[in-house]
């Protein structure tokens, strides 16, 4: 969905059923069951406006040299809050066994990677960009290894992810009109379903998650 083109990605014989869920846990969720789970991406969604993402800036937390975050009251200080990337390893450590990816999602493109909109792995960065990168999570959280830096991938979409409700609303109403031949569709009506799915609540059997609390 984040990159445009998950529809039609998944018609195919092989594909099977998977699950999408917004705004629990993280940004957005991909099980690989609606009713018993067992493997999960989670995909942190973050744009910008212009520039080029570094593996740095999405590991560096807001209290690291040369950053300028200031405090709100009884907010934790700058150098206790954690990266993007290690509030994504925080879900891993939530579900070690069933974490399948943890994905950075944007609308730039990442200096330090491969140009394009193909989900590319952190790992495949310059060695020494990545050792950095490591170094910069094991500082943030004890609990990190190195192998742990495999899981991580980032993804520049090629959908207008600042209005991004629009644009998943009119690229689901595109994909309907394309495979059913349907010309006589309804934008208005598209936003009623989108905004009454965004609204309800997932429940699961699953041992994973057993639950539907909101995002903590």
């Amino acid at each position: 969905i984040l990159n445009g083109n998950y529809a039609p990605n998944r018609l195919s014989s092989a594909w099977k059923p998977t699950g999408i869920a917004f705004e629990f846990h993280d940004d957005v969720l991909e099980l690989d069951s609606m009713s018993s789970p067992t493997k999960v991406t989670f995909f942190q969604v973050k744009t910008q406006k212009t520039g080029t993402w570094t593996l740095s800036g999405i590991s560096a937390s807001p209290g690291a040299k040369g950053k300028t975050a200031k405090a709100k009251p009884g907010a934790a200080s700058p150098e206790k809050k954690l990266s993007f990337a290690a509030k994504m390893y925080d879900n891993y450590k939530r579900f070690p066994g069933h974490t399948d990816r943890l994905v950075f999602v944007t609308n730039q493109m990442c200096s330090d990677l491969a140009e394009g909109h193909d989900e590319t792995k952190f790992d495949t960065a310059a060695a020494s960009k990545i050792e950095s990168f490591r170094k910069r999570l094991k500082e943030q959280d004890p609990d990190f290894l190195e192998e742990h830096s495999k899981l991580f991938h980032f993804c520049c979409s090629t959908m207008n992810l600042v209005s991004f409700s629009d644009t998943i609303m009119g690229a689901v109403q595109k994909f309907v009109i394309e495979q059913t031949g349907m010309t006589d569709t309804s934008t208005y009506a598209f936003a009623l379903i989108w905004n009454a799915a965004s609204g309800s609540a997932w429940t699961s059997t699953s041992p994973l998650f057993p639950a539907c609390p909101n995002r903590s």
